[in-house]
């Protein structure tokens, strides 16, 4: 036994020596800055952001401290990110606390509202710092709406983010229009269909601000500190002297509706809901995605002047997009058209581009531009497009064939003048608009390509927090359509005409407000007159959108001019301006936050429950350093009888896209407990995002060296039965998935429509060293799922050379000396046939060194219903619930040859089961399996736990 334990430390040491000894070296790039409160860990290209935190972090930390009477323990990571160009940002308490922050400015949308984005983004999730990190955190117990809310209602404390913008306003109005405000539990936590997440942000934080001005910041920092009132209704009941439903039926109250609201006109062939964007006109139509489709479509429009109506062709699609898709924009002839959106470069890094889309040709042509947020043509040859660097905006003229940047127009971002740049649109005679945003206070900046002349709209005379800027030559003039909104109100329609300097605008509400608004050029209006154009626009409801339709003399106008700009500097800045002087940086060390190690407590329960001895209790610890570039998990089971201490320690060095991992390991085959393995393992793995979101590539290799014990249950412990073989092995796997969900819930039942298809490979090569025996295994498995009807079929298959597959307990082992050849399993599960008369039938198969099998499953949803609710007490959300059945069936066995016997094995399966999809990403349940060759013979239950697609 002394022996046994001497030797599993001498693996753990060899292991933890190794880790140290490399470790500096994956972080070699990186710099780190030490403030009062926190160290800020960046590579070169984030120095500006990192001289913003270094100057601004503490003051708002102390600030978020006095408001929530909180104190900071101990110094906080803030890890940015550079090399990704797609905004996001998070706290975590695992395996310790830590921010990490995406270094990159924000397309236009719901965090549109954050002038200084970084900064902002860092004070939200330093509101989540401070309020989730504190004694016994995991004891205190809210919901995703009062987790957000708190750092969604901090972020707007100083007339800034999202609680000040209309464009979120809108959501609350819109919903009580449509009747569908949600309880306090329906948006407590992320539904996964639209708007999925977005509620829990919004109602949470104008929810936490409600109670926050109405009873007082002490009694809302009350929330946040641990009590024996464990539940949220309690809780809050105890600090408001009223339950949660009450206060939140009063902050419904609160939410203004409009004084006069017009119903809109539907678009005559577009009546559907959908979820619709980036809409975009030419001459002879218009083009649109559809995030439920996920495609972008066009659709001709013609005009029928003898009954002033419009008629519509039939949608024709012209490309799969996801929902990165940020702008379209048409040359002047309609011929090409500008796609910008994001592709990603590894599982959690993204970068901008736009493509051109050749219409005639169907396809898109040339090299996509990178780092281009969004583009508009100037002539054939020339883009405008907006260029992103970190939190930088730069408006640059580029040839579309060699992808030179022929000059820098205009440049926004900390310490300059505007924050944001969007929406660029050729107005004629070279120049361009686009919107110049400091947050929702934004301008028309008007560019001429030729001379650099710079004019904007008067702030008095310019509408509220502009968005979806779109330009149409109609007649011999450019015209501009655009959405605004004030606060407390409904987003609008406006229109400017650059040459006149004629402004448009919407004076009166109109439910589902006006998004996306594009007009028809002037040889397409109705009975030809001038002036009144037609607007189609996307109305956005609830839980859907749609497309309407307006006229241009349905607004009120106004004439102003613009006021010119002389150069860049006479406009003073409104962002703040980073200061490098202030950053003294040294290497950052990972060492001094690997240590700190989260201590969980894990269990084994046995495939077959009642074997006791395979029960059994420890620990697992995580360690990852705060840039997630080194992550260590080690695991400590004991299994009490016959006893045993498993281990197992796991290392992985990630490198976007490469991961290196290497592990040790002294433990049981906890499926059949008929081995015990000790050794130790090196890999690679690699994710690669493909064209879409919902398409990837995943490779993995894994190399092991093993000794192998085989077991018996005879004896108080496992320690004294001897190694008997040494396997060498290793292992390569190949995984591609393309399955798209719908998301616009039309009826509650099977709301959710899955299509697409899933394929994984294996193969497994074992060598034993003493038997000098080779074992090798490919596998396949295809998954496919059929759109409307919610069918899955999976087929699945394995040849095996002196290895075979046991359908009884799903393992892979030699056929003879039955030590394991792979762990990888893409078969179903067969464990109804798991009796003695069965397994007495399998090991009677032929000895033939070659095996094989084959298996099916058919799988029917017969029942589905999104719920979207969340509980009153514990922090879960039942997005649905559905009951599947289905036929599983295999074919396996040994084939033949002159030296040795064959036999197969065929079994199949009834089953049903029920699944409760939780919290976006999780779906538990039960499962029966009824076994068909012996039909009286009872089934098994099993609890299944997996991911929600």
């Amino acid at each position: 036994m002394k022996q046994h334990r001497n030797n599993k430390a001498k693996l753990l040491g060899i292991f933890f020596f190794f880790i140290v000894a490399i470790a500096p070296a994956f972080t070699e790039s990186l710099q780190s800055v030490k403030t009062k409160y926190f160290e800020i860990i960046y590579r070169e290209a984030s120095a500006p952001s990192a001289a913003l935190l270094t100057e601004y972090a503490d003051g708002y930390a102390e600030e978020i401290c006095t408001a929530l009477q909180q104190k900071i323990k101990g110094r906080i990571p803030v890890y940015l990110v550079s090399d990704t160009e797609e905004l996001n940002g998070y706290f975590t308490r695992t395996p310790h606390r830590r921010i990490v922050l995406y270094d990159t400015g924000i397309t236009d949308g719901t965090l549109g509202n954050l002038p200084d984005t970084l900064l902002q983004v860092f004070y939200h999730e330093l509101t989540h710092a401070l309020t989730l990190d504190v004694p016994f955190s995991l004891l205190n117990i809210l919901p995703m709406s009062f987790v957000e809310g708190a750092a969604v209602s901090f972020e707007s404390l100083h007339g800034q983010g999202r609680l000040n913008d209309p464009l979120i306003k809108q959501y609350l109005i819109q919903n009580k229009i449509d009747g569908i405000t949600p309880t306090w539990t329906e948006a407590a936590s992320s539904r996964d269909m639209y708007p999925t997440g977005l509620w829990p942000y919004i109602y949470g934080g104008y929810f936490a601000d409600y109670l926050q001005k109405t009873y007082g910041m002490e009694s809302y920092s009350k929330l946040w500190k641990l009590s024996w009132r464990l539940f949220i209704p309690g809780k809050f009941k105890s600090i408001y002297d009223k339950g949660v439903s009450a206060a939140w039926n009063q902050f419904i109250n609160t939410i203004p509706l409009p004084e006069k609201l017009n119903e809109p006109a539907p678009f005559a062939s577009q009546t559907k809901k959908s979820g619709y964007s980036a809409l975009a006109a030419t001459h002879d139509g218009f083009a649109y995605y559809d995030f439920d489709s996920q495609a972008v479509y066009f659709t001709h429009v013609n005009i029928d002047n003898t009954d002033n109506t419009i008629a519509a062709s039939t949608p024709v699609k012209l490309f799969t997009a996801d929902f990165s898709l940020n702008q379209l924009s048409f040359s002047e002839d309609g011929s090409l058209l500008v796609v910008s959106d994001s592709v990603e470069t590894s599982n959690k890094t993204s970068q901008k581009r736009s493509r051109i889309f050749d219409m005639k040709k169907r396809r898109f042509i040339g090299k996509p531009i990178p780092s281009s947020m969004a583009a508009c043509f100037v002539d054939n040859q020339t883009l405008c497009s907006i260029r992103l660097k970190n939190q930088s905006f730069s408006a640059v003229l580029i040839d579309r064939t060699t992808q030179e940047v022929k000059k820098v127009l205009y440049t926004a971002g900390p310490g300059q003048s505007f924050a944001s740049l969007y929406s660029p649109c050729y107005i004629g005679e070279g120049q361009v608009a686009l919107i110049a945003a400091n947050g929702v206070k934004r301008t028309i900046l008007r560019i001429d390509t030729e001379t650099g002349r710079l004019s904007s709209l008067p702030e008095q005379d310019t509408p509220y927090a502009i968005r979806y800027l779109q330009s149409v030559k109609s007649g011999n003039e450019y015209i501009l359509a655009f959405s605004w909104a004030e606060m407390n109100m409904l987003y609008r329609l406006g229109l400017y005409y650059p040459k006149s300097g004629i402004i448009k605008t919407q004076q009166t509400d109109i439910s589902g407000g006006v998004f996306f608004p594009i007009l028809l050029p002037e040889k397409q209006q109705l009975s030809n007159e001038v002036g009144n154009h037609s607007i189609i626009y996307v109305g956005q409801h609830g839980t859907y959108h749609r497309l309407y339709t307006m006229q241009e003399s349905e607004l009120t106008v106004k004439t102003i001019q613009p006021t010119a700009i002389t150069v860049q500097p006479d406009i003073p800045a409104s962002t703040k301006l980073p200061n490098l002087e202030l950053l003294n940086p040294s290497r950052y060390q990972p060492l001094t936050w690997l240590w700190r190690a989260k201590v969980r407590p894990t269990a084994n329960i046995p495939a077959d429950i009642r074997r006791y001895g395979g029960y059994g209790i420890g620990i697992k610890l995580a360690m990852l350093d705060p840039t997630e570039t080194i992550e260590v998990n080690s695991s400590l089971l004991f299994l009490l009888k016959p006893f045993f201490t498993q281990i197992k320690a796991d290392a992985a060095y990630h490198f976007r896209p490469i991961s290196l991992n290497m592990n040790v390991f002294d433990q049981l085959d906890t499926k059949t407990f008929t081995y015990r393995k000790t050794g130790f393992g090196v890999g690679a793995s690699s994710v690669i995002p493909l064209s879409y979101s919902w398409e990837m590539f995943k490779l993995s290799y894994l190399a092991t060296a093993a000794w192998i014990a085989p077991l018996s249950d005879t004896g108080k412990t496992f320690y004294p039965f001897p190694y008997k073989y040494t396997v060498l092995a290793h292992e390569g796997q190949l995984y591609y998935r393309n399955v798209r969900s719908s998301r616009i819930i039309r009826s509650p039942f099977f709301a959710k429509d899955l299509q697409g298809v899933s394929i994984s490979s294996s193969l497994a090569h074992a060598y034993c060293v003493e038997q000098k025996a080779n074992a090798a295994v490919f596998q396949a498995s295809f998954d496919g799922y059929i759109p409307v009807v919610p069918l899955r079929f999976t087929l699945s298959g394995y040849l095996g050379f002196n290895a075979q597959f046991n359908p009884l307990n799903g393992t892979y082992s030699h056929i003879a000396a039955h030590y394991p050849v792979t762990e990888t399993n893409y078969f179903p599960s067969f464990a109804a046939y798991n009796t003695d008369a069965m397994r007495k039938k399998f090991a009677s198969l032929g000895t033939g060194k070659v095996s094989g099998g084959i298996s099916g499953v058919c799988d029917l949803t017969f029942f589905s219903y999104d719920v979207q609710n969340g509980s009153s007490f514990l922090p879960l959300f039942i997005n649905r619930i559905s009951f599947h059945t289905g036929y599983a069936w295999i074919l396996t066995g040994n084939f033949a040859s002159k030296a040795h016997t064959g036999g197969y094995l065929y079994l199949d399966t009834l089953y049903v089961n029920c699944l409760v999809a939780l919290n976006r990403s999780v779906e538990i349940g039960g499962e029966y399996m009824h076994p068909v060759r012996t039909f009286l013979r009872p089934g098994v239950f099993r609890f299944v736990v997996g991911v929600n697609l």
